[in-house]
Parts: C-alpha cells; structure tokens; sequence
C-alpha cells in the first residue's frame, strides 16, 4: 500500500517497470509506471532499516513511543532508525535479470525534483568512480541540499573496491 494514506510509502514512482533488464536488449527500455514498489524485497528490506516502524512480538506493528523505552520493548523487528519519517520509493530495477541499471540518475532527479529530504541508494555498480554519472548525479543533489546515503560496494573481500555512485567526492555525501 502506498499513496498520501499510507502509513509509510506516501508516494514515489516506478522508473521502469516489472520487465525492464539493463542487461537485456530486448527489455531494456524503461516503460515507467505508478507502482513503485519492489518485486524482490531489496527495497523494502533496505527501506525498512531505514524507516521501519517496528514489529511486535504479537506480530503487529510497533506504534511507538520511540524514545529511549524502545529498546525494553518486546519486539521481533526493531524499528528503523528514522521510523516517523516518510518514505517514498523511486524504483530503478525490473523484477528480474540485469543488477544494473542506467536509470539511477534519472531515479536521483527525480527525489530532488519532488523535495526529498533524503537520498538512500542500497545500489552500485562495481569499480565505480568519482567522475561515473551517478556518483556525479550524488554530489549535484548534495549540491541541491539532500543529504545522499549510498552503499560503497558488496563487491566480497576485493579491497578497495567502491561502487558508484559511492566514490562521490563531495563531503557531506554520506557513504553506507
């Protein structure tokens, strides 16, 4: 469920669609749509550690309050770290295929088009560099007063090995 009644996803949009696959010539144009929520889960986990309301050991949702009695609470799923916040989701992947993407920029538009306060990409494309598009795209929203949270890589025990937009240059840019 999402939309301005929802109690978490307030709104955002799907850059792509369920078939897009960056990998795959024959689904590799965006065909955006409403909807953006995940088809695997990435999003929504990722977006639950930073937002998450919590949830019960009844199973139900944690309402509060959250302050320093939270952690005393009987729980099964902490709540996020910023569990009032708002969420939008902006979706760049299709449901299956490709891990890559050529729509992160778009995606990175599109929050600072719509005000967002906070970029957080749990996303990356390996032995990225300062000057790739989305690790530039990430500075100009900088630029733009969001504050961006990007992963560095999951690239495995390969030291020094950073995916953009991650390797962004400027300071305040914030890295996972």
């Amino acid at each position: 469920m999402f939309g301005p009644a929802a109690p978490k996803v307030k709104g955002g949009t799907d850059l792509v669609g369920d078939a897009y696959n960056d990998s795959d010539p024959n689904n590799n144009v965006p065909m955006p749509d409403p909807n953006p929520l995940d088809c695997n889960g990435h999003g929504s986990h990722t977006s639950g550690t930073a937002t998450g309301f919590g949830v019960t050991s009844a199973g139900t949702t944690f309402n509060g309050s959250y302050d320093a009695n939270t952690p005393g609470q009987s729980l099964t799923i902490g709540p996020g770290v910023a569990p009032l916040a708002d969420l939008y989701a902006v979706r760049v992947f299709g449901c299956a295929g490709s891990a890559s993407t050529t729509v992160v920029v778009d995606g990175i538009d599109w929050a600072v088009a719509h005000d967002m306060q906070v970029i957080s990409m749990s996303l990356g494309s390996d032995f990225g560099t300062e000057d790739d598009a989305d690790a530039e795209a990430s500075e100009n929203a900088v630029n733009a007063g969001v504050v961006v949270v990007a992963a560095a890589g999951n690239a495995g025990s390969i030291p020094y090995v950073a995916s953009t937009p991650g390797p962004a240059r400027k300071p305040s840019a914030l890295r996972q």
